[in-house]
């Protein structure tokens, strides 16, 4: 039985010092992508041998953030999955997220109907700005000023990936003040909307590869930039 406990006690000490440098560095890099990203919430693993993360060298690092801001524009969350992990193992110590380099990575982000809305709304001056996501399709209401006259507007369009760097609103319906407008002067027009969201350069350079637009949100995937 003293055999027993022994081991068990020696299994659970060799577990807390391999483990014990990944838990700390998570824990002093998740305040600083919160604030990197702008986030209401963010979440860190470090996976790694002690001498490499010592060194910097990290085999997994997994982020999440909720409640995010890429370049001004509100995301619901992102997450992040890099492999071959390089950062400055000094500058991690204090808190500060700064990557050398990534072998390979995955990247999935989520941007719902408020997210949306506040961004047209905010950002791109449509009054009462109302977004619904579903089945594939973005459908957008509003008003609009066209020659000092405030107009209805309703867009009907899909989220497309264009070059991997951004995500804009392919127009399939757009009607303005009751009448329909040809699609390809609605996709001219919005061109002042466009694009939705640029592929972010921090904290690592990531390339969209595709979108799903379902159930009240938008999924993108994306890949670490080469």
């Amino acid at each position: 039985m003293n055999r027993l406990l022994v081991a068990g006690l020696v299994v659970v000490l060799v577990a807390a010092v391999l483990a014990g440098p990944a838990m700390v560095l998570s824990a002093r890099l998740r305040d600083d992508v919160r604030r990197e990203l702008r986030a209401d919430d963010a979440s860190v693993r470090v996976v790694g041998w002690p001498a490499g993360i010592a060194r910097g060298r990290l085999a997994v690092l997994r982020l999440r953030a909720r409640g995010a801001k890429l370049d001004g524009v509100a995301v619901d969350e992102v997450s992040l999955d890099l492999r071959g992990v390089q950062i400055d193992p000094g500058r991690a110590v204090r808190g500060d997220f700064v990557l050398r380099g990534v072998d390979r990575g995955t990247a999935a982000l989520v941007v719902g109907e408020e997210s949306l809305r506040r961004y047209l709304a905010e950002e791109r001056g449509i009054r009462s700005a109302a977004v619904r996501m579903d089945d594939g399709l973005v459908t957008i209401t509003g008003q609009v000023t066209v020659l000092n006259a405030v107009v209805d507007v309703t867009l009907r369009a899909g989220l497309v990936v264009r070059d991997g760097a951004r995500l804009v609103l392919d127009v399939q319906q757009l009607r303005v003040g009751g009448l329909e407008v040809p699609r390809e002067v609605g996709n001219a027009l919005a061109a002042s909307i466009n694009p939705i969201l640029t592929a972010p350069r921090k904290p690592v350079a990531l390339r969209f590869t595709g979108v799903t637009v379902d159930g009240g949100s938008a999924r993108l995937a994306g890949e670490v930039a080469k």
